[in-house]
């Protein structure tokens, strides 16, 4: 049955009617919203949701969400924070050990949502005891809880809020019987495989054994079961790799909504699915208030912590990179992974993380600048030999710490004449406003500038013109006060592990 919505329909004398209609415009509200937490594990839905709020009539709606919504809990940055755990469920190996483990972070008012995804091999302490992946901890919660999933999930999120420093007030799971059921609902989805796939142990959930997965890369057309071992598969790949996998699948699913038609019938196919597999303590009147900004959502960033990252070249640093692989032998054989400053009899260091995610969530509007920076060294190098730091590249040093914290860093040069001042120099026509103040955080006084720099005529250390990427919006360039003044310096060349802010 399809239902079209409209404020004349809101507004009939007849009670049942009206009734229906809003039950029928509470439940496709409930469903956006819960596929947007599933959604969430994509960093490519944004434009999806504009054209799905348009065909479900944005003024129905809006009577409905000022109305009967409520309005979720924010953050001290005004940002709606929900943990979202995937894993297999009952029947499958390992049911209940997290396959995906994401903190979403929404900004309402602003339209941006970052999402931090913590690796399965994360080692940690387990509130109930012991030491272990982090991936076993919500099974462990379980558990201890008599499969209380509320007060499990209430433990988790307690947990998280000691590793990242964010007030998590929000869950939502789904498993694997779930995320097939979104795909076949949609028929299926087209996406475009990179890299082939041929993995002998994907483990076959019907006789705890393996099987043989393959996938060319090339266009496919995936039904529920093959994207759930696209989005699996493990040992032909790395994790990372496999979180980009889970994004192309989702992209797919949202791609297919928008390019069939979304309908009214659709949505109510899909809220069965929701419903039923998706278990989650946000209210519906929550999730109403929340569907009134569904056509604000503008940027979505994905952060994975990770290891993989060079110190020495910032072309090869990555956001969130804080933390390490020790050595196997120190751990019975397993693979784990520690934050940077942790050791394995003292694991809690969440410092950087922590630092990071408050970093990244209170500077939603920066995600949507999408800035390009040039970095360039102007400080004297006299001065630097004065101070023992003669072969120091601050450049290279800020460009990677940058990198690390999110910064689209392009380029990093020497400039031979030196400045006393650390200053911005906007290149491009735009607005670089909160770019420029989050660099502040790095920088504090560093200064701005408009289009002011001759840049054609600058000189290397060599005396040789500097070629400069073409496209940089702005162009950071340190002087004198950062060596003498700058906190992040303080005199002392900063070490391979301490690019603190």
């Amino acid at each position: 049955m399809t239902t079209n919505f409209s404020a004349n329909t809101l507004g009939t004398s007849s009670e049942s009617n009206t009734q229906n209609s809003a039950h029928t415009i509470l439940k496709v509200s409930f469903f956006i919203l819960g596929a947007m937490l599933v959604l969430f594990f994509s960093a490519s839905m944004v434009s999806g949701f504009k054209e799905i709020w348009t065909s479900l009539k944005e003024k129905g709606i809006a009577i409905v969400t000022k109305t009967v919504g409520t309005e979720m809990k924010k953050d001290e940055n005004g940002n709606v924070n929900v943990l979202l755990l995937w894993y297999g469920g009952n029947g499958h190996d390992g049911g209940f050990l997290t396959d995906s483990i994401i903190i979403a972070s929404r900004n309402p008012e602003v339209g941006t949502v970052s999402m931090f995804s913590i690796p399965r091999d994360l080692r940690v302490k387990y509130t109930t005891g012991g030491y272990g992946r982090i991936n076993a901890s919500f099974y462990l919660l379980l558990k201890q809880n008599n499969d209380d999933r509320e007060l499990a999930t209430s433990w988790a999120r307690a947990e998280f809020w000691k590793m990242l420093g964010l007030d998590i007030p929000y869950y939502a799971t789904i498993d694997f019987t779930a995320f097939k059921g979104l795909v076949d609902a949609v028929g299926g989805i087209d996406i475009v495989v990179p890299e082939t796939i041929h993995d002998t142990t994907y483990p076959n959930d019907a006789n705890r054994w393996y099987i043989t997965f393959h996938i060319d890369a090339w266009e496919q057309h995936l039904d529920g079961a093959t994207a759930l071992k696209y989005a699996r598969s493990r040992h032909s790949t790395s994790d990372f790799s496999r979180s980009l996998r889970q994004q192309i699948i989702l992209k797919g699913i949202k791609e297919k909504l928008v390019n069939s038609g979304f309908s009214t019938s659709t949505a109510l196919e899909l809220y069965d699915v929701y419903a039923q597999y998706i278990k989650t303590n946000i209210a519906s009147q929550e999730l109403l208030w929340a569907s009134q900004f569904i056509k604000n959502i503008g940027e979505f960033s994905s952060f994975g912590f990770t290891t993989n990252c060079s110190f020495q070249n910032f072309l090869r640093m990555v956001p969130a990179c804080f933390l390490y692989y020790p050595s196997r032998e120190l751990f019975w054989g397993a693979s784990v992974m520690l934050p940077m400053d942790a050791t394995p009899k003292d694991i809690q260091h969440y410092e950087d993380m922590q630092k990071f995610t408050q970093f990244i969530t209170s500077h939603p509007q920066m995600i949507k600048e999408k800035t390009s920076i040039s970095v360039v060294s102007a400080i004297d190098s006299q001065l630097a030999k004065d101070h023992r730091m003669g072969n120091t590249k601050f450049n290279d040093q800020l460009a990677v710490k940058l990198k690390r914290y999110w910064f689209n860093v392009i380029d990093s040069m020497i400039r031979a004449d030196p400045m006393e001042y650390s200053t911005v120099s906007v290149n491009n026509i735009g607005d670089y406003t909160a770019t420029i103040e989050a660099l502040k955080t790095f920088i504090p006084d560093l200064r701005v500038e408009y289009n002011t720099w001759n840049i054609q005529s600058w000189r290397d250390e060599n005396g040789n013109p500097i070629t400069f990427v073409e496209g940089a919006d702005i162009t950071v360039i340190l002087g004198n006060d950062y060596l003498l003044g700058s906190p992040t310096m303080s005199g002392l060349v900063e070490t391979k592990f301490s690019f603190k802010l």
